[in-house]
């Protein structure tokens, strides 16, 4: 069976909860070999989406990234990261 497609891998991982944003899902990304990471995941509606489900769904160890991630995920919408 071939792996998921780039797009369909990122959003596993974000709802992993494994993950704080979406720096960390691009490196895992690519460290896992997939290609073409930037093109697929540059659209502003995609990027929201996936910081959305991040800051909803991250458990950092000791409890602690839940806030960050919340909110490195509103600093992004008030710069426009996000699609209205």
């Amino acid at each position: 069976m071939s792996p998921p497609p780039t797009v369909e891998r990122a959003y596993q991982l974000a709802r992993s909860g494994k993950y704080a944003n979406l720096a960390e899902i691009k490196a895992r990304l690519k460290a896992e070999g997939c290609h073409a990471i930037e093109p697929q995941l540059t659209g502003r509606s995609i990027q929201g989406h996936l910081r959305a489900i991040c800051a909803a769904t991250y458990k950092a160890p000791g409890g602690v990234g839940e806030a960050k991630a919340a909110s490195e995920a509103n600093e992004s919408s008030e710069d426009g990261g996000t699609e209205s």
